[in-house]
Formats: C-alpha cells, structure tokens, sequence
C-alpha cells in the first residue's frame, strides 16, 4: 500500500528525523523546506533505548521515497538507560545508607524521586552545558 510502509526499527529512525527537520524548518523558513539527508549521504544512528543502544550506519540510496542500505553490520550492546537508572539507585543508596534506604525504597516518595529522574533524563541536551553549573539538578527526596 502507498499508506504503510514496513521497516526496520533504524530506518524508521532516520524517517522520523527527516519528517521532524522539514516540520522545524517550515516553522522557521515559512514554507522553504529541504530535506536532511540527500542521494549519496552516509550517516549514523545511534538508538539509545531502556536497555540497549544500537548502532546502524546508513548510506542513502535514494530519498523520494526514502532507500536506505546499511553500509556495516549493527552492532550495540547493553548500554541503555536502565543502566543509568541502576546507577542513580546506587547513588541514592549510598548517599542515604541502607536503614533510611531500604524504608525509602518501598514508599510512594521513591515512585516521585524517579518520575522526576525521567524528566530530567528526557530533558538533558548537552548543547545547553556550559559549564558544570549546567549539570546539576535538583532532585526532592523528601
């Protein structure tokens, strides 16, 4: 169908991207859209999910409609968030000792604690670090 199109978990990354740069370049140029990526162009995509990141590097074949062929095997491992999040839980437990830890752990204050983790996970650009300062956030374990 013209409507559906099936692809692997990368290319529809890369979909995804192109459709989000021509939305922030039509905001921005009134209409004058041009497309990311062009015939001949090789890139990387680097899928950072829960538990793993995955690494693709593509070369475009063609962009109307996109063709995408893989340049080198994927490869990745087990580097995804959770491991940040296993992480932030050592931070906290070390920070607060077992007894306190293990009281806090169970309560609905730990569920707060991580919804507001996440928010700051989703909402850290390095592009916005300066300096040290732009790092630090605050985090309530009250």
């Amino acid at each position: 169908s013209d409507r559906l199109s099936l692809c692997l978990e990368p290319e529809a990354a890369c979909i995804a991207c192109e459709d989000q740069r021509i939305l922030e370049q039509g905001e921005q140029n009134a209409g004058i859209q041009q497309q990311l990526l062009k015939n001949g162009d090789r890139f990387m995509v680097l899928d950072c999910g829960g538990g793993t990141v995955d690494i693709t590097v593509h070369h475009v074949e063609g962009t109307s409609p996109l063709k995408l062929t893989e340049i080198c095997e994927a490869s990745g491992g087990p580097w995804g968030s959770t491991f940040v999040d296993q992480e932030f839980e050592q931070f906290l437990k070390k920070l607060m000792g077992d007894d306190c830890w293990n009281d806090f752990k169970p309560s609905s204050a730990w569920v707060d604690v991580m919804k507001v983790w996440e928010d700051i996970k989703l909402g850290f650009n390095p592009a916005d670090c300066q300096d040290d300062s732009a790092w630090k956030q605050r985090v309530n374990l009250s």
